[in-house]
């Protein structure tokens, strides 16, 4: 059975520690991996100091671009270590676009940590872990993380 892997990362150092479980989760037979960046849909144009337009188009096309850039990093570290590993961007709204992701490639588990809010942070700003949760397709693991000791997670090969 061929066991297909959803790594949601947003480039901060509490996303990539789930990272840190591909080796504990490839032990149950994983065949392929996608780590996955959301990029926020914009909507407004923008015009710098020195009058250059960018338009909505032009800045997620940057956005996905470093999005792009920022995953192929670890998905290199991976590949070295023997896993298949692709890599995606979606734009929108994190966890729409996470469980999105999730229904259209027909994804086994989704793994990503927890950013630790808690009370009413987590009221204020939501949480994309229980949006994921909520509507996943699939199980989710949830790796726990706190921000005293947050790290990147070590993936080099």
């Amino acid at each position: 059975m061929q066991r297909h892997i959803l790594i949601p990362l947003d480039q901060s150092a509490f996303s990539q520690r789930a990272l840190a479980v591909v080796p504990e989760i490839a032990k149950a037979g994983v065949d392929k991996l996608t780590l996955l960046e959301v990029v926020p849909s914009i909507r407004e144009t923008i015009i710098t100091d020195s009058g250059r337009v960018i338009s909505p188009a032009e800045q997620i096309a940057a956005y996905e671009g470093r999005g792009q850039a920022y995953l192929e990093t670890h998905a290199q570290a991976l590949r070295k270590r023997g896993y298949a590993v692709k890599v995606a961007t979606d734009v929108g709204v994190p966890a729409e676009a996470i469980v999105d992701h999730a229904r259209i490639h027909n994804i086994d588990m989704i793994v990503m940590c927890t950013h630790g809010h808690t009370g009413l942070t987590q009221l204020l700003r939501g949480s994309v872990a229980n949006g994921v949760l909520a509507h996943s397709p699939c199980p989710v693991l949830l790796v726990p993380t706190h921000a005293e000791k947050a790290e990147p997670a070590p993936i080099a090969a």
